[in-house]
């Protein structure tokens, strides 16, 4: 390496700490201009040379955003509401010790730092809504009426959810009833 291009890391390194993220442009830009011949002896061409040999020199590796991919482990969330089963339904309760519909679910997806809203009609407008044939273990199944969203369990495959039902019974292992239903996946 040469005097000119450690002077231009080392200038490039100090731009890094002191403009943060923006810095990290000059980095790449002075680490593509060690590597290239065509860099320009004074530190402001030198720079800017080494910006458009990025493109070539640089390679850039673009990842999945959590938007496209589920972030619910789904066998862990099958695991947290089974575990729960036989604990009692008590209305405004989000657990541990007993739960409603929705303090079920939303207790459950917390396990995995996600945090849903308190009610079935605010977890039904976080979630991406899906014909009932999509449906995959893991999403939420809402049941409505005329007056909106009033039921949430979890999908459980082979059309059956964990739910917290309602008042005198359990968290359990059921099938899902009727066909005012509809699934919303955690996106």
């Amino acid at each position: 390496m040469s005097d000119h291009s450690a002077l231009s890391l080392r200038h490039a390194l100090r731009q890094v700490a002191v403009t943060g993220a923006a810095g990290s442009l000059l980095l790449g830009a002075a680490i593509a201009g060690v590597s290239a011949p065509a860099a320009s002896a004074s530190a402001s061409s030198s720079a800017s040379a080494s910006a458009t040999s990025v493109s070539s020199a640089v390679r850039v590796r673009s990842e999945p955003t959590a938007a496209h991919t589920r972030k619910v482990d789904v066998r862990k969330e099958m695991r947290v509401a089974a575990s729960l089963k036989g604990r009692p339904y008590r209305y405004g309760a989000a657990g541990p010790r007993a739960f409603d519909c929705s303090g079920y679910t939303q207790y459950v997806l917390k396990q995995q730092h996600i945090r849903l809203n308190r009610t079935a009609a605010g977890q039904y407008r976080q979630t991406r809504h899906l014909a009932k044939k999509s449906a995959k273990v893991g999403d939420l199944v809402f049941f409505h009426n005329r007056g909106g969203v009033y039921h949430v369990g979890i999908y459980a495959g082979r059309g059956t959810m964990w739910a917290a039902p309602h008042t005198g019974a359990v968290v359990r292992h059921q099938k899902i009833y009727g066909s005012n239903w509809t699934i919303g996946r955690i996106v």
